[in-house]
């Protein structure tokens, strides 16, 4: 173990996956002291040797109300490999969110029941990806998931039902990491560190904020999702003497089931 952290120039290095160090010993003799480290910020998840020229992979997950889409990427160049898609199987639960809640709300076993169907969904999705672009499902090494705070909090077994009454407070909204196994997922990406994007409220996920974080500086960004919820972007500009200028980026939320209305959220860059 101090070979190897002493060996990596990343700050402070570290190994906190138990099953990669019950196995440490053996790869470093087989790999004959002399390999490449995976590494997911400065924590050590996979240890490979130099010949193995094979790749790494990440997957980006967007749960959608209606519809779940899966992308699998080459970590190295960045390119999309293939794409996959199909409709949230949590439809014949709830067409939308609010029923979704509702459900979870009357029956006991609603959340794990909502949560259940998305995973099966998830884990086919990925592992056609991986058969089509004949990528190991252990090479995914990354993966980020998008969604509506209620998509998000069923994913990770919370219960949602605090969204749906006032003051409309999730459990959270911040970005998180998780492994695979934590969310029930290893079968398909056994490998892989699972971050979850942060979100802003009850009513603007993270598939809206990565979508802003992508976006900001192209001009206006908008998005109508099935529930109707929306985002508005709009840019002004200062011109000083002529000779430069100030962009400000003011972003309006609003979540309206009849015509979307725009509200001043407060939030700026």
């Amino acid at each position: 173990y101090s070979r190897l952290i002493s060996a990596l120039v990343t700050e402070k290095p570290r190994i906190d996956r138990l099953n990669l160090l019950r196995k440490l010993p053996r790869i470093i003799r087989e790999i004959d002291y002399g390999g490449r480290a995976v590494m997911y910020g400065s924590e050590v998840i996979d240890i490979l040797p130099f010949s193995d020229k094979s790749g790494i992979f990440g997957v980006a997950i967007d749960i959608g109300t209606t519809t779940l889409a899966v992308y699998l990427a080459d970590l190295k160049s960045g390119e999309i490999l293939a794409v996959r898609s199909a409709p949230n199987p949590q439809s014949s639960y709830g067409q939308d969110v609010i029923s979704r809640i509702d459900y979870t709300i009357k029956r006991a076993e609603g959340v794990d029941e909502l949560r259940a169907a998305v995973l099966t969904t998830l884990n086919k999705l990925i592992d056609d990806l991986c058969r089509e672009s004949a990528v190991s499902k252990e090479r995914i090494y990354d993966t980020s998931i998008v969604g509506n705070t209620t998509m998000i909090h069923i994913l990770l077994g919370i219960s949602p039902e605090r969204i749906a009454s006032s003051p409309f407070i999730p459990a959270f909204t911040g970005g998180k990491v998780f492994e695979s196994r934590e969310l029930d997922l290893e079968e398909s990406i056994p490998n892989s560190k699972i971050y979850i994007m942060p979100g802003i409220s009850a009513y603007v996920g993270s598939d809206i904020t990565a979508g802003i974080r992508r976006q900001y500086k192209s001009g206006d960004y908008r998005q109508v999702g099935s529930s109707r919820s929306c985002v508005a972007q709009r840019r002004r500009y200062r011109v000083q003497y002529g000779e430069w200028f100030e962009c400000f980026w003011n972003l309006w939320f609003g979540v309206d089931r009849r015509d979307c209305r725009y509200d001043r959220c407060g939030y700026s860059y």
